[in-house]
Order: C-alpha cells, then sequence, then structure tokens
C-alpha cells in the first residue's frame, strides 16, 4: 500500500519519463558517493550524539534512504540541463535501497 502522497507518485513517474541511458553510470558513482558520505553521516551523528536504542536505528535507516523524488523537481526548475541525471540518480539510489537497507539491518542495526 502506497503511504505516501500520490503526488509524490506522479513526481517519480515524471522523473523516469525524462532519464536517459547514458547517464545511468554518472547516476550509479553518485549513488555509490551518496551512499558512502550517508554512511558515515550516519556512523559520526550516531556516535557523537549517543543515540541508542530505537533512535539509532531510525537515524541510521533515514540516513541511508533513496534521493527524494521531489529534488528531481527542484533541479528541473533551476536546472533543467541537469534533470535527467537527478532522474537516474533516483532510480539508482532507490533500488540500491533494496540492497543496502537489509544489510543494514543484518549488521549495522
Amino acid at each position: 500500500m502506497w503511504a505516501g502522497d500520490p503526488a509524490d507518485a506522479d513526481n517519480a513517474g515524471y522523473s523516469l519519463a525524462t532519464l536517459k541511458l547514458g547517464s545511468l553510470w554518472f547516476s550509479l558513482r553518485m549513488s555509490l558517493f551518496h551512499l558512502l558520505v550517508a554512511g558515515l553521516v550516519a556512523y559520526g551523528l550516531v556516535n557523537a550524539f549517543g543515540f541508542t536504542g530505537t533512535a539509532r536505528s531510525v537515524f541510521i535507516i533515514d540516513c541511508l534512504m533513496p534521493v527524494s523524488a521531489a529534488t528531481y523537481l527542484w533541479v528541473e526548475m533551476y536546472r533543467p540541463k541537469e534533470a535527467p541525471d537527478v532522474a537516474g540518480l533516483i532510480l539508482v539510489t532507490t533500488l540500491l535501497t533494496i540492497i543496502v537497507l537489509p544489510l543494514a539491518l543484518t549488521y549495522w542495526i
């Protein structure tokens, strides 16, 4: 069941419509960088603030979430030439989340 705003689904579909397959390698590199930075931020802030229990778990999971489809709307409005790259970033980070979250839940949380 879709728990988000129905407009989010429209935004995601619109962003995928502008995706260029040639930009997927760039998107993959940026997605891996996104995960690296998100993991470092999660690790650093969890330790710096001493999060434990549920707060720690929720914070780590939030840091590892994919790029929001709302980002695409902002980029399309202010930097339209880069919108296909952002569409690829949204797609790849969402697909990587399918792999990363179970690993994080198993080995980190």
